[in-house]
């Protein structure tokens, strides 16, 4: 295998570990995030705002000891796997 074939199929593997990291994100968002009731943020998305203002706290902890670590995990590897490919392509550029 060349030098160049071998750098590619590093690239490929680094674009598409990015591109499920960031379709994991998109999918967490499509499930979680919801239009504002309030007429002032109808353009914004918002994580299970009924559940951060929730009387009940179980309802609470699920916002803020589930959700919310899930998505801060979910953005870790998004953010991680794109510094991969961001500094596969560097190399690769160089070579």
């Amino acid at each position: 295998m060349s030098i160049a074939r071998g750098w590619c199929g590093y690239s490929r593997e680094a674009a598409d570990e990015t591109i499920r990291a960031l379709s994991e994100v998109c999918s967490f968002v499509g499930r979680n995030f919801f239009t504002s009731h309030m007429s002032n943020d109808r353009d914004r998305l918002f994580l299970h705002h009924e559940l951060r203002e929730s009387p009940e706290e179980a309802q609470r902890d699920r916002y803020w000891k589930v959700l919310v670590p899930e998505l801060n995990r979910l953005i870790d590897v998004a953010w991680e796997a794109y510094k991969t490919y961001r500094a596969t392509v560097k190399r690769r550029l160089m070579v």
